[in-house]
C-alpha cells in the first residue's frame, strides 16, 4: 500500500509523538519497534480518500493511534 499519511498520532508515546507525510509502512515499523504491537492485526485496514481518518484500536480495544490521509 503506498497511501501517504498526512497525520499519525500515537497514544503509547511517553509524549504524544506527531508525525506529518509518513507512510503506511512507517507506522507499522513504529509500532512494532517502539510498542511491541504485533502490527499483523492492522494490515488489513481499508483506506479511502472519504474519510477523515482512523482510530487505530488494540486488540484488548483501548486506542494506540489516530491516523488520517
Amino acid at each position: 500500500m503506498k497511501l501517504k499519511i498526512k497525520k499519525i498520532i500515537c497514544f503509547l508515546c511517553e509524549e504524544i509523538k506527531l508525525k506529518d507525510n509518513t507512510n503506511w509502512q512507517s507506522c507499522m515499523d513504529h509500532a512494532q519497534k517502539f510498542h511491541g504491537i504485533d502490527v499483523k492485526i492492522f494490515r488489513n485496514i481499508e483506506f479511502n480518500d472519504k474519510s477523515e481518518g482512523w482510530l487505530l484500536k488494540l486488540p484488548d480495544g483501548n486506542p494506540w493511534a489516530f491516523v488520517s490521509n
